[in-house]
């Protein structure tokens, strides 16, 4: 499997250092989400960081709107939503084999990997 740029990016840093590095650059590819979109019925339950997802975009042109107060989630979610755009909806197991084919799952921590977990779930099954 061909990841995208910003997933390629992170899988082929080494160290501890350098993932983090590449995951905090992508996250500047992330569009800022309006804060009237910051809302509780946006947020995701479950993250330590505040984490606020629309799966249901107006224009249509983006598969899912996010942000978060983090730096390094706010990369995850400039990395999911790439794969997402490419890709169109993913099923929860397609999202994990895509977080471990990038290598993230090697470089989380329990905290941001349980996180991840709720948003993923978000993702697979909008409601």
């Amino acid at each position: 499997m061909t990841l995208p740029p910003l997933a390629a990016g992170v899988s082929e840093a080494r160290g501890w250092d350098n993932v983090m590095r590449h995951i905090m650059l992508a996250g500047k590819h992330l569009p800022v989400l309006p804060e009237s979109l910051r809302s509780a019925g946006n947020k995701i339950a479950g993250c330590q960081s505040n984490v606020w997802l629309d799966v249901n975009t107006e224009d249509g042109a983006s598969p899912f709107l996010a942000w978060s107060d983090s730096k390094v989630i706010r990369g995850l979610l400039a990395v999911m939503l790439e794969k997402a755009a490419l890709s169109g909806p993913l099923t929860v197991a397609e999202w994990q084999k895509f977080l471990q084919q990038a290598g993230l799952d090697r470089y989380l921590s329990e905290s941001r990997t349980s996180g991840l977990r709720y948003v993923i779930a978000a993702l697979a099954d909008p409601k």
